[in-house]
């Protein structure tokens, strides 16, 4: 079994390791990343681990979105305060 999503695997000192996705193998479950051009499966504790965070691609892209559109706003907004245009005379 696969699960091809980003994740993040929380331990509880505070650490964390970072995968491109998980597999379960004969019950074992690998983190699996690509290092330098090679995949690498590393096997992850289930008992030590605290949490396992998959990436939520909706948050995602409106944290990306999102934030330089806020920004961009608020910037037209203050700079349309400071300038006025006068068409016309």
């Amino acid at each position: 079994m696969k699960h091809n999503a980003r994740v993040r695997v929380k331990y509880p000192d505070q650490f964390a390791l970072r995968f491109n996705r998980i597999e379960i193998i004969d019950d074992d479950l690998y983190g699996v990343k690509k290092v330098n051009g090679r995949i690498v499966k590393t096997l992850i504790n289930r008992e030590k681990i605290k949490k396992i965070q998959v990436k939520d691609k909706t948050w995602s892209w409106i944290v990306f979105l999102g934030i330089p559109v806020i920004y961009i706003g608020i910037l037209v907004a203050t700079v349309d305060d400071w300038f006025t245009i006068e068409w016309g005379n």
